[in-house]
């Protein structure tokens, strides 16, 4: 090749360097760690409780088993005081609907809360409908 490359020849070091799809050093540490069938969990446990790794790799592992083992606990869900009328008719959940709503213009509710509220009157329609 003389000259000046034509467009999309490479030059320079073609071919150099580590060939496509074969892991890095650290895949590759890693990878030796696993054994065949391993979850997550059995892998990050193994990965703590052994006494030849370094603090690091064994707080790592002890990162990738807590949130199967200790899941984050759930924020617990509103209470909400909302007077609505009697909702054993259709119409009556139409009108507690509206109720909903209202609430949600006047600020006393959320909309995240009336989304809720809503959900649940609209799947007690349906099961009077189908009684």
């Amino acid at each position: 090749m003389t000259g000046t490359p034509k467009l999309g020849e490479f030059t320079g070091n073609r071919g150099k360097g580590r060939p496509k799809g074969t892991p890095n050093k650290r895949t590759t540490a890693a990878l030796a760690l696993t054994e065949p069938g391993d979850t997550p969990v059995e892998f990050g446990l193994r990965l703590m409780r052994d006494d030849s790794q370094s603090p690091e790799i064994r707080l790592h592992g002890a990162r990738l088993a807590a949130p199967y083992i200790h899941p984050r606990p759930q924020a617990p869900g509103e209470t909400v005081k909302l007077t609505l009328p009697d909702t054993s008719t259709v119409d009556g959940i139409t009108r507690a609907s509206g109720e909903i709503l209202r609430a949600v213009a006047k600020g006393e509710i959320t909309v995240t809360v009336a989304r809720d509220l809503v959900a649940i009157t609209d799947a007690h329609r349906r099961n009077l409908e189908l009684a």
